[in-house]
């Protein structure tokens, strides 16, 4: 009698992408907010959250699908390497538009939007760079 196994555990990217959706997004936000109070800019910590995630589904679900093509049904990941770092410039220049009008709303005085580009900077670049080496580190890691 014929019959399917259904034990399929899911691959580790899958949970790694599903883990990020969840829970990374949130450290990320929570640690780009952290890095404007060092700047002396006091923000809603939920809005910075919030930009991360929007920013995140624009660049995992739109941008990378969209310029990066598995080879022979693989993902995204089996591509080169210039293809992947190009389409993490276009997603980071993505990020830095969509997420600096959450950034500007988070700001609890609107007075010092002055003086957030370089603080706004300078989290997304911290928080990008240590994502990306994850990212890097994971993928070399599986199998």
């Amino acid at each position: 009698m014929p019959f399917i196994a259904l034990a399929n555990a899911g691959s580790p990217i899958l949970w790694f992408n599903i883990f990020h959706l969840l829970f990374i997004n949130a450290a990320i936000g929570y640690i780009e907010s952290e890095i404007l109070l060092k700047y002396k800019l006091a923000n809603k910590v939920w809005t910075v959250i919030l930009a991360n995630y929007i920013s995140m589904f624009v660049g995992f679900f739109v941008i990378m699908p969209n310029l990066i093509k598995g080879k022979y049904g693989g993902t995204m990941w089996d591509r080169n390497t210039v293809d992947l770092l190009y389409g993490l410039g276009i997603s980071f220049i993505a990020t830095l538009l969509i997420e600096y009008l959450f950034f500007v709303a988070a700001l609890k005085d609107k007075k010092q939007k002055k003086i957030l580009f370089k603080p706004f900077l300078i989290a997304n670049l911290v928080t990008n760079v240590a994502m990306i080496f994850i990212y890097f580190l994971f993928m070399k890691a599986s199998p």
